[in-house]
C-alpha cells in the first residue's frame, strides 16, 4: 500500500516578493506603521515621506482600500517617468504608479504625494477654496492620467506592466482633523469626488 504525502504551498516571504515587484497588504508590519506615524509627526517633508514608501509601499494599500481595489497583491513603481526632465521641461514623473490586482482585474494608479502639513483648502471671509498646494497636485494628476493613457502601450512595454491601462489619481497630503469638524471643507471634497470620481483626495491619516 502506497502512502501518498501531501505538501501544504508557502507563500512567498516578503523578500522573495520585492524582486518580483509583487507587494502584498498583509505584510503590512506595526513597525511600518509606526515608523509612518513618527515620520509624519516630526514634520518632515514629503521628500522625506517619499522615502519612507518607497521602502515601505505596502502601506500604499490603505490609500487603495478607498477606492474598494486590490484585495490581492499590488506592483509599484516610484519616481517613473511619463516624460523625462529636458532644459525645457520639468517632465512628466508622477511619484508612484501603482497597479493593484483584485477579482475583478488590474487597477492602476498614479500617484502624487504633498506635505502632511500641507491644507487641503483655504478658507478666507466667505470664500472657500482649494489650498494653491493642492490645486498643483490635482493638475498635476490630471496630467499624468492623460499623458499615461494617451502612451499606456509604451508604459506596458517599457515598464513590463502588461495589464496597464487608464489609470485613475490618488492625491495624498495634509491630515484629516483639517475637515473632521469643518461640514464646509468635507462637503466640498464630496462634491470633488462626485464630479471628478477619477481623482481622490486622501489624507495621510488613513495610510496609518
Amino acid at each position: 500500500m502506497s502512502t501518498m504525502m501531501i505538501t501544504k504551498a508557502m507563500p512567498l516571504s516578503r523578500e522573495e516578493l520585492i524582486p518580483l515587484n509583487i507587494y502584498h497588504h498583509t505584510n503590512i508590519t506595526p513597525e511600518m506603521t509606526s515608523g509612518l506615524k513618527r515620520l509624519l509627526d516630526s514634520g518632515r517633508n514629503e521628500t522625506a515621506i517619499h522615502r519612507y514608501l518607497t521602502e515601505f509601499p505596502e502601506l500604499l494599500y490603505r490609500a487603495l482600500y478607498k477606492t474598494s481595489t486590490g484585495h490581492h497583491n499590488m506592483k509599484i513603481l516610484s519616481k517613473q517617468s511619463l516624460i523625462p526632465k529636458s532644459p525645457e521641461s520639468k517632465g512628466m514623473i508622477p511619484d508612484f504608479i501603482l497597479g493593484a490586482k483584485s477579482s475583478e482585474g488590474w487597477g492602476w494608479f498614479v500617484i502624487e504625494l504633498k506635505g502632511y502639513n500641507d491644507p487641503l483648502f483655504s478658507i478666507s471671509k466667505s470664500e472657500i477654496g482649494v489650498s494653491s498646494i493642492a490645486n498643483k497636485g490635482v493638475c498635476q494628476i490630471l496630467e499624468y492620467i492623460d499623458k499615461s493613457t494617451e502612451i499606456q502601450s509604451h508604459i506596458r512595454d517599457m515598464f513590463k506592466l502588461e495589464n496597464f491601462r487608464n489609470p485613475k489619481g490618488i492625491l495624498l497630503l495634509g491630515k484629516k482633523s483639517e475637515i473632521e469638524d469643518e461640514p464646509r471643507k468635507k462637503n466640498l471634497r464630496r462634491m470633488f469626488h462626485e464630479m471628478m470620481p477619477d481623482v481622490m483626495l486622501l489624507s495621510y491619516d488613513c495610510l496609518i
